[in-house]
C-alpha cells in the first residue's frame, strides 16, 4: 500500500508537535508500507516538490492521503493545504483526517475553518483520533463519523515493588503549548497523586 501524509513541517527534522512524532516513526513507516511520501503546502516551492515526488511514483497508485491535524488544513501554517485535496480529487485518492488536537481546538477555530468545513463536511472522510476525548472532533465534520480511535499512549505495565526510587516516577519531556491541554495534564497529574503518595511526576 503506498499513502501520503501531509505534514505542516517542510522538513520533519526541525518538526514540532505530530510532526515531530512523524519524523521519529518514519523508519517503522517505511518499513509497514511500500511507500509512504512526506509532503507539505508550506510555500508554493515545498508545494510544487510535494506534486512531482506524486507524480512520479503514480498517483493512481496511491490509497489514502493523511491530512495531519488541523496544522495542516490550516492556511496559517500550510496555505497550500488544499491543492492536495482537489489533486487528491482528481486522482480518486481517499482522505484521511488525523486529529491530534485537544477536543476544542476545532471549535475555537470554526470561524477560521469554513473552507476545512466545506469540503469535509459529510463527506464520509475517514478520521483518526489520538483519544477517546478527541474523538468529539469527528462529529463536527460528520453526523455519524467514520472514526478510529488510535492511543498515543503505553499500555500500563506492573513494576517492581524494589524500584531504586523511592517513589514510582512518570518523566515527560516535551513542549507545551496553549493547544497541547497542559491544564488537562496537570489535573491528571494532581488526581493520580491525591489517591497514591507513590507516584511522583518529573516534567522537563
Amino acid at each position: 500500500m503506498k499513502i501520503i501524509i501531509l505534514t505542516s513541517s517542510w522538513d520533519l527534522r526541525y518538526g514540532r508537535g505530530t510532526d515531530r512524532v512523524i519524523q521519529n516513526a518514519k523508519k517503522q513507516l517505511n518499513t509497514e508500507f511500500e511507500l509512504v511520501l512526506y509532503v507539505s503546502g508550506q510555500n508554493f516551492y515545498v508545494f510544487c516538490i510535494g506534486i512531482v515526488k506524486i507524480l512520479l511514483n503514480n498517483p493512481f497508485s496511491f490509497s489514502f492521503i493523511i491530512f495531519n491535524a488541523q496544522s495542516s488544513i490550516r492556511a496559517t501554517a500550510n496555505p497550500y493545504w488544499k491543492f492536495y485535496y482537489y489533486f487528491t480529487k482528481i486522482f480518486n485518492v481517499k482522505r484521511v483526517l488525523y486529529w491530534h488536537e485537544m477536543p476544542y481546538f476545532v471549535e475555537a477555530y470554526a470561524a477560521k475553518s469554513k473552507l476545512i468545513q466545506s469540503l469535509f463536511k459529510n463527506k464520509n472522510t475517514i478520521q483518526l483520533c489520538c483519544s477517546e476525548a478527541n474523538k468529539q472532533t469527528a462529529f463536527i465534520f460528520d453526523e455519524q463519523p467514520n472514526v478510529t480511535t488510535i492511543n498515543n499512549c503505553i499500555v500500563p505495565r506492573k513494576f517492581n515493588k524494589n524500584f531504586l526510587l523511592s517513589k514510582f516516577t512518570v518523566i515527560t519531556v516535551g513542549t507545551v503549548d496553549h493547544t497541547k491541554g497542559a491544564d488537562i495534564w496537570t489535573n491528571v497529574a494532581i488526581k493520580v497523586c491525591q489517591q497514591n503518595k507513590e507516584i511522583q511526576f518529573i516534567w522537563c
